[in-house]
């Protein structure tokens, strides 16, 4: 396609990853994302009375389509930037109920306030939501779980989509979602045949409406159950259980 359709270009890594992924996205491509990611965050609770804190920038597309889709919400948002020793005091000027980031920049966030003589704990929040670039470890997730008592959704915005999407969460504490199917083909596969597997295996992903770079059955690394029981949250999109190590 030619170069004038293009809108965004963005260079990002895997947590813990050595390899930049670039991806491009167009106009549409955007706007897809936006939609997703708005479905997913209204799933975790936010509307427009929410106020919402981002740790990071708009460097990376994920936190950008986040914060678009705050705003298409209607919540307001506070981007807090890279640098984690600032963090504390513009959470000492706006109070966020929601919290956004990896778990890097969460757990930088806490050492950050440990050092003021506080920690993430004694922060007013109803959520953390958690956007994993890459597999968690069990440990991780749990530890994140365990450093509040607000809810914590995890979200997974792997680099190859360029997007916080197309997992929607529902549950907090764990690492299940609704997979959006009119914007991806998702199989589950035999991690070693590649053949089909039922109900548990890799996922693989094809997408439906990327228009810069459509992704033909990519592999995510994702090991996934099916869940075929009804959902509590009335979504009859297909739900999947991310098997962590």
């Amino acid at each position: 396609m030619p170069l004038s359709s293009l809108l965004r270009i963005s260079c990002m890594k895997a947590a813990g990853g050595e390899e930049e992924f670039v991806h491009f996205a167009t106009n549409g491509d955007i706007a897809h994302n936006i939609e997703q990611v708005t479905r997913s965050l209204v799933a975790c609770g936010l509307h427009n009375a929410t106020l919402a804190a981002v740790l990071g920038d708009g460097a990376d597309s994920r936190l950008m389509d986040v914060h678009y889709a705050l705003e298409f919400i209607g919540a307001a948002t506070m981007m807090l930037g890279a640098e984690p020793a600032s963090w504390p005091e513009k959470l000492a000027i706006v109070t966020p109920e929601t919290l956004i980031g990896t778990p890097e920049r969460i757990l930088a966030l806490d050492d950050a306030l440990l050092a003021r003589g506080s920690g993430l704990s004694e922060l007013p929040l109803a959520r953390i939501l958690c956007l994993h670039t890459a597999v968690p470890a069990a440990s991780t997730v749990a530890s994140l779980n365990a450093m509040t008592s607000a809810k914590v959704y995890h979200m997974l915005a792997l680099p190859e989509l360029g997007t916080a999407a197309p997992f929607l969460p529902c549950e907090p504490g764990t690492l299940t979602f609704h997979l959006q199917e009119d914007y991806v083909l998702g199989e589950v596969i035999d991690p070693q045949t590649a053949e089909p597997s039922g109900s548990s295996g890799e996922l693989v992903l094809t997408t439906l409406a990327a228009e810069a770079m459509p992704l033909v059955r990519l592999r995510t690394g994702l090991l996934v159950e099916l869940i075929p029981a009804p959902c509590a949250c009335g979504r009859t999109l297909r739900r999947f259980r991310v098997v962590l190590e």
